[in-house]
C-alpha cells in the first residue's frame, strides 16, 4: 500500500473533525449563555416585554392582541409564560375574544423561523360565544367564518391551528341563534384538546356538558388535514360525535332534527362517524336510539307515538365512472309504534346518481327483507303522496318481501323508466270495505315501465305466486276479472292451494284497458258451493286467462262420487264454452257427513253418465253464463216417493238449464221426465239470501203459464204421497246440520193442483182440488174433495193462526203404511192458533153434527180452549193442553159427553138398536204421551165416570169398545153380546147405569160399574187392555122378581126357583181379544 498517498487524506479528515467539535462546543456555549440570559435576566423581567410579545403574537396571528400582564417560570429547557387578560381584537378593533388566563410554552423554532410558535398553549376558563346572525352567518368569538379569504377574520384561529398543542379547560360556550330566534344555550365545563402536526394535520377532542335536563355530556373527536378555516374545501378528515342522552323535544329549539317537524316528546342517543374531504361529506354513519317519541311530520297527519327507533343509518358520496351521486343505507333499522307491532328490522341500500352522460338521473334500491304489515303501518304518519298513503290504508298489506332490486331513470319519486324484481312470502291484504281479504300468497314478481312519458307506455308486471286458491280468485274478482264479486266468492267454501303465473300490462297515463294474461294451476282443490249442493273435489288442471277470456285445459274433478273432465272453447263475442262430461257414481258418493251419506245411500244407488256445458257470453262488458246439465239417469235407482222413483234400467231424462242474466239473477229450467217441469227466476236480497222473483213448478203433463210474480205450483197428478215426503224430509234433516248458508226462499204464492189421491197425516183424501193464494202474509185455500169442502185462511204473520170454515168435513179413511219418523232433532214446538168449524162433521161416514174447535199456543203449551160437537140430542165438549215444549210432549184433556136420547146418539155413531130411549153423561179426564191428533193407548191414563137413565138394552149388548173412541172411531171393536134370552125375552130395561173406571198406561180397570133395572141388577168389574185390545171382565147378574119386561115361562121359573129355595145370580167371565172374545158362564 502507498502510505504517502493516504497520509494527506488522514491529515485533512482530522482537521474537519476538529472543526466540527469546535462548532458544537460553540453552540453549547452559545445556548448555555442564551439560556442563562433568558432564565436569569430576561424571564424575571418578562413583564417589561409584554408589549413586544403581544406585537409578536399580533404579527403571527394576523389580529391585534393585547396582554394585560405576563409572568414566566422555567419548565425544563423551555420557558413557561403565563398571560392574563389577553384580548384578541377584530378588524374594528373591538375585543372579539377575552382569555382570562393563557399559559404557553414557546418553541425554540420561533428563534429559527422568525415566527412566534408555542409548544403548548393552555387556556383556562374562557368564555366563548358562538352565534348565527339573521343572515345565517356563523360567528365564533366574534369572528365571522366567511369563505372569502380577503375579508375573513379567521386569522387568529388559523394561527392557533399552527401551534403544537392547544388545551382549553373549563370553558363556557354560549350558542345564540338569531336566525331561528331560539333561546340562549349555555354549555359548561367545555374541554378542548388540540394537537397540530406539520402545520396542516390536526387532531382534537371536545367534551361539553349541556344543562342536565336536556342532554348528557357531549364527546366530539376529530382528525383533520387543512390550514385555513375559511377555505373548508381544502379540508378533509374524520369526525366522531357521541351523545348518550338528549331530550329531543328540548333540543329542537336550537337544532331541529327535521325541518317543519313537530316533536312533542322524546329522548334519544346517537353516535356519528363522519368522513369528509375537499368536496364535502364523503361518508356518514350514525347509530341512533330514540325512545318514547311523539312527533307529527305535518299538521294534517296523525301523531306518531314511537316506543323506540333504533338501528344504523348511513350516507355515502358516490364518485364513479358512471357519474356522481349518493348512497343511503340502513342496517337493522327497527321500531315500535305504541299500540302496534314491533317493526321488524330492515336493511336497505338506495343510490341516486347523476350520470356524466347528458346529466341523466339514475337510481337503484336493494332491500334484503321487509315486513309489509309492521312497516306499512308507518305510512299513515309519513308525509308522502296522499293517494299512496290512502291505498296503503285501504289494502293494509302484510307478509314479507325480500331480495328486492329496483332500478330507475329519473327522479325516484317520478321515474321515467323503472325495473323492479323480487320475491314475496305469505303476502296478504286485510279485509276492508272495498277490498277482499287476501292471504297466504308467495312467489316472485317483475315490474317494468319503459318511457313513462312516451305516447305508448305500459307498466309490465310479471309475477308468480302460490297460495290458497280462494284468495287468488277473490283477488282476481276484485282487480282483474269481473265474473264474480268478492262477496259472491265468499259464498263458496274453496279449499286447497294453487300456483299463479301472471303478466300485466298497464297503460300510462292510466285510462283503463289493463292487459292480462296468465295461468292458474289447481292442485287438489275442493269447492263447496253451498248447502245441499254436492262438493266439487280433487280439482286439478290448468286455467289460462286474459282480461276477457278463459281457457281450460283438461281440468279434472270429482263430484257425486264420479270423475268429470272440463275443457273450454272460445265462442263469439269473446265468450267461453266450458264442456264437461262425467259420471255420477252414487255408490261412491260422499257428501257432507256420515249420517247424510247414509241417508242418500239408502235411497239412491248406481251410476249414470252425464254431460254439461257452461256458455259464458261476454256482450258489451256484461257477463252472461248459461249452464246446461243433462243425463238419462240410466243405471241409477231412485227409491223416493212418486214421482221421483225409478228402477235402475229405466231411462228418465233429467235436464237443467241455468241462465244467469247478470251474475245476480238466474233463470232455472228443470225437467224430470214427463212428471215434473219447473222454471224459476232467482235474485239475491240485501242479506245475500236468494228469493224467487217468479217461478212455476208443474206436475204432470199438462202445462201452465209462468206467473208474472211469485211461485206457482200447478198440475194434475193421480197421487201424491205427502206423508212419505214429510217422513223423508224429516229423516234428511235429522241426518244433517241445518244451515242458512245460501238459503233459498222459494216464495210459494199460488197453488192450483188436482190430485186423485193425497196421503196426509195417515189419511187418504180423494179427488182433491186445491186452489190457494198467498197475499200479505196470509194463505187463502179453497178445498174440494170427497171428504172436505170449505175454505181455510192461514195467517203467517207474528202469531200464526188458521181459520177454517167448512160445509163438510169428513175424517178420511186411514191407510196402513203411515209411519212417521222420530222428530227429536227437528221437532216443531210452536203450533199455530186455530179456529175451525164445520156445518157437518163425519167419522166413518156417520154425521156427528156440527164441529167447532179453538186453540192457541202459549208458553205452557198448545191450549185447546174449546172443542165441541153438537147435535139436537147430544153435546160433546172438551178442553185441554198439549205440552209440546216438554222433552216428552204430553196431551192432557177434560171431556164431557151428554145425550138426551142415547138411541139417536149411538145411531149417529153407527151403533143403532144398541140402546132404546135413555139419556146419560160420560165425563172425566185423560192424558197420554204424544199429540192431540191421535191417542197413544199404551200411555193413556185418566178416569172416566158414567151415568145413564131410563133406557133399555134390546139385546143387552155390552161392548162400548175403546171408550171415548170418538177420536178414532174406526178402531171400535166388535160388540160383545151377552145372551140372556133364556131369562129375558126382549132385552133388558134399566133404570140407571153408573160407575167409574181408572186408566193407567192403557189398562182400564173398574169395580164400580152397576146396571140397575126392574128385571135384574148387573155389576161389572175387571180390566180392558186398550192397547192390546183384550178383555178380562167379570159380570154378575142378579135377577129381580119385579120384572118389567116380558119373560118366557116366568111363572114356571118362579115356581122352580121357589122350590129350590132362592133365585141364584148368573156369573160370566169375558176374556180374549176384542175381535173374538171368549164368554164363559160360570153358573
Amino acid at each position: 500500500m502507498n502510505l504517502s498517498a493516504i497520509l494527506p487524506l488522514v491529515h485533512r479528515s482530522g482537521f474537519l473533525f476538529r472543526s466540527l467539535v469546535m462548532f458544537l462546543l460553540f453552540l453549547v456555549v452559545f445556548f448555555g449563555i442564551f439560556h442563562l440570559i433568558l432564565r436569569y435576566w430576561l424571564l424575571p423581567d418578562i413583564e417589561n416585554y409584554k408589549n413586544s410579545i403581544a406585537t409578536a403574537i399580533t404579527q403571527a396571528a394576523g389580529q391585534r392582541v393585547t396582554i394585560g400582564s405576563i409572568s414566566a417560570t422555567w419548565d425544563g429547557l423551555h420557558p413557561h409564560l403565563i398571560l392574563r387578560k389577553v384580548y384578541v381584537h377584530d378588524k374594528e378593533d373591538k375585543p372579539a375574544l377575552i382569555l382570562n388566563r393563557l399559559e404557553t410554552i414557546p418553541s425554540w423554532d420561533s428563534f429559527l423561523s422568525g415566527e412566534l410558535r408555542f409548544l403548548k398553549i393552555k387556556i383556562d376558563k374562557p368564555d366563548l360565544t358562538v352565534y348565527r346572525d339573521s343572515k345565517g352567518l356563523l360567528h365564533v368569538a366574534g369572528i365571522a367564518l366567511i369563505r372569502d379569504p380577503v375579508i375573513s377574520h379567521s386569522s387568529f384561529l388559523d394561527w392557533l391551528l399552527s401551534q403544537k398543542q392547544v388545551d382549553v379547560v373549563n370553558a363556557n360556550i354560549s350558542w345564540k341563534d338569531e336566525k331561528r330566534g331560539a333561546p340562549l344555550l349555555e354549555l359548561e365545563s367545555v374541554s378542548l384538546y388540540l394537537e397540530n402536526y406539520n402545520v396542516n394535520r390536526h387532531r382534537f377532542s371536545l367534551h361539553a356538558i349541556p344543562p342536565a335536563k336536556i342532554a348528557s355530556p357531549i364527546d366530539i373527536r376529530g382528525d383533520f388535514v387543512g390550514k385555513q378555516l375559511n377555505i373548508l374545501e381544502q379540508w378533509d378528515g374524520n369526525l366522531l360525535v357521541k351523545l348518550d342522552y338528549a331530550d329531543i323535544a328540548a333540543w329542537q329549539s336550537w337544532f331541529p332534527v327535521i325541518e317543519n317537524t313537530e316533536i312533542n316528546r322524546g329522548v334519544g342517543a346517537i353516535r356519528i362517524w363522519l368522513n369528509f374531504d375537499d368536496r364535502g361529506i364523503k361518508h356518514l354513519t350514525s347509530d341512533i336510539l330514540l325512545k318514547n317519541v311523539k312527533t307529527r311530520f305535518a299538521h294534517e297527519l296523525p301523531e306518531l307515538d314511537l316506543l323506540f327507533l333504533r338501528g344504523r343509518i348511513g350516507w355515502k358520496r358516490i364518485n364513479s365512472e358512471i357519474g356522481n351521486g349518493f348512497e343511503l343505507y340502513a342496517n337493522q333499522l327497527e321500531a315500535s309504534i305504541r299500540g302496534e307491532s314491533i317493526l321488524v328490522p330492515v336493511d336497505f341500500i338506495m343510490q341516486d346518481i347523476m350520470t356524466h352522460d347528458k346529466g341523466r338521473k339514475i337510481g337503484k334500491l336493494s332491500i334484503k327483507k321487509l315486513d309489509l304489515e309492521t312497516w306499512g303501518k308507518t305510512v299513515r304518519y309519513i308525509p308522502i303522496e296522499k293517494s299512496i298513503r290512502n291505498q296503503f290504508n285501504k289494502l293494509l298489506p302484510y307478509g314479507d318481501i325480500y331480495s328486492i332490486q329496483a332500478k330507475w331513470d329519473g327522479l325516484w319519486s317520478d321515474p321515467v323508466n323503472l325495473n323492479v324484481k323480487g320475491k314475496f312470502n305469505n303476502i296478504g291484504i286485510h279485509n276492508s270495505m272495498s277490498s277482499p281479504e287476501i292471504k297466504g300468497i308467495s312467489g316472485n314478481i317483475k315490474i317494468q315501465v319503459a318511457n313513462r312519458f312516451g305516447s305508448d307506455t305500459n307498466v309490465l308486471i310479471k309475477g308468480a305466486a302460490s297460495g290458497l286458491t280462494k284468495k287468488f280468485i277473490k283477488l282476481s274478482a276484485e282487480n282483474i276479472i269481473d265474473t264474480f264479486t268478492p262477496d259472491e266468492i265468499d259464498r263458496f267454501d274453496i279449499t286447497g292451494n294453487g300456483e299463479l303465473l301472471i303478466d300485466l300490462s298497464i297503460p300510462l297515463p292510466y285510462s283503463g284497458g289493463i292487459k292480462v294474461s296468465g295461468s292458474y294451476f289447481f292442485k287438489n282443490n275442493t269447492v263447496d258451493l253451498g248447502s245441499n249442493i254436492p262438493n266439487l273435489e280433487k280439482i286439478n288442471g290448468i286455467l289460462n286467462f286474459t282480461e276477457s277470456t278463459i281457457e281450460i285445459e283438461e281440468i279434472t274433478a270429482q263430484i257425486l262420487g264420479g270423475m268429470v273432465t272440463i275443457n273450454s272453447t272460445v265462442s263469439e263475442n269473446n265468450g267461453v264454452n266450458l264442456i264437461a262430461s262425467g259420471e255420477i257414481d252414487l255408490d261412491n258418493m260422499h257428501l257432507f257427513n256420515q249420517e247424510e251419506d247414509n241417508f242418500w245411500n239408502k235411497y239412491v244407488s248406481g251410476s249414470a253418465a252425464w254431460n254439461g256445458s257452461i256458455k259464458i257470453e261476454n256482450n258489451a262488458k256484461k257477463i252472461r253464463p248459461i249452464i246446461l246439465i243433462e243425463s238419462s239417469l240410466e243405471g241409477v235407482s231412485l227409491d223416493f216417493p212418486w214421482p221421483f222413483s225409478k228402477k235402475e234400467n229405466d231411462s228418465t231424462i233429467f235436464r237443467l238449464v241455468n241462465i244467469m242474466s247478470d251474475l245476480n239473477h238466474s233463470n232455472f229450467k228443470i225437467n224430470y221426465g214427463q212428471e215434473v217441469a219447473a222454471e224459476i227466476n232467482l235474485s239475491p236480497d240485501k242479506s245475500g239470501d236468494y228469493y224467487v222473483e217468479n217461478g212455476l213448478i208443474n206436475l204432470g203433463s199438462d202445462s201452465s203459464q209462468l206467473p208474472a210474480s211469485g211461485m206457482l205450483l200447478a198440475g194434475t197428478i193421480s197421487k201424491f204421497q205427502l206423508d212419505k215426503w214429510n217422513n223423508l224430509l224429516d229423516e234428511f234433516n235429522s241426518s244433517k246440520e241445518i244451515s242458512n248458508k245460501n238459503r233459498v226462499d222459494f216464495g210459494l204464492s199460488k197453488i192450483d193442483v188436482s190430485i186423485g189421491e193425497l196421503d196426509l197425516f195417515g189419511k187418504r183424501f180423494n179427488d182433491l182440488s186445491l186452489i190457494a193464494i198467498f197475499d200479505n202474509g196470509e194463505w187463502e185455500f179453497d178445498i174440494l174433495s170427497k171428504e172436505v169442502s170449505g175454505k181455510i185462511n192461514w195467517d203467517l204473520r207474528s202469531k200464526e193462526k188458521i181459520i177454517g170454515k167448512f160445509k163438510r168435513l169428513a175424517v178420511p179413511s186411514s191407510y196402513h203404511i203411515y209411519s212417521p219418523v222420530s222428530r227429536e232433532k227437528n221437532s216443531v214446538k210452536d203450533f199455530p192458533a186455530i179456529d175451525i168449524s164445520s156445518d157437518k162433521f163425519f167419522v166413518n161416514g156417520n154425521d156427528l153434527g156440527k164441529l167447532g174447535i179453538t186453540a192457541q199456543q202459549t208458553k205452557k203449551g198448545w191450549v185447546i180452549d174449546e172443542l165441541h160437537i153438537t147435535t139436537p140430542d147430544s153435546l160433546f165438549t172438551a178442553d185441554g193442553i198439549w205440552r209440546n215444549y216438554s222433552i216428552a210432549p204430553r196431551m192432557d184433556m177434560n171431556i164431557n159427553l151428554s145425550a138426551s136420547d142415547l138411541n139417536k146418539l149411538l145411531t149417529r155413531l153407527g151403533y143403532s138398536d144398541r140402546i132404546k130411549r135413555g139419556k146419560g153423561e160420560i165425563f172425566g179426564n185423560l192424558s197420554w204421551l204424544g199429540g192431540p191428533q191421535k191417542i197413544n193407548y199404551k200411555t193413556l191414563s185418566g178416569k172416566i165416570n158414567l151415568e145413564m137413565k131410563d133406557g133399555q138394552f134390546p139385546k143387552f149388548e155390552l161392548g162400548i169398545g175403546k171408550l171415548f173412541g170418538i177420536f178414532d172411531l174406526g178402531a171400535l171393536p166388535r160388540r160383545v153380546i151377552l145372551d140372556f134370552r133364556d131369562v129375558y125375552a126382549d132385552g133388558f130395561g134399566f133404570d140407571k147405569v153408573s160407575g167409574s173406571a181408572e186408566i193407567i198406561d192403557g189398562i182400564m180397570s173398574t169395580e164400580r160399574i152397576k146396571i140397575k133395572g126392574p128385571a135384574a141388577t148387573v155389576k161389572v168389574d175387571g180390566e180392558i187392555d186398550l192397547f192390546s185390545e183384550t178383555y178380562a171382565l167379570h159380570f154378575l147378574v142378579n135377577p129381580s122378581l119385579g120384572l118389567a119386561a116380558p119373560v118366557v115361562d116366568i111363572a114356571t121359573l118362579i115356581v122352580n126357583k121357589a122350590k129350590k129355595g132362592s133365585i141364584k145370580p148368573h156369573e160370566y167371565n169375558i176374556t180374549g181379544p176384542w175381535k173374538d172374545p171368549i164368554v164363559k158362564r160360570l153358573h
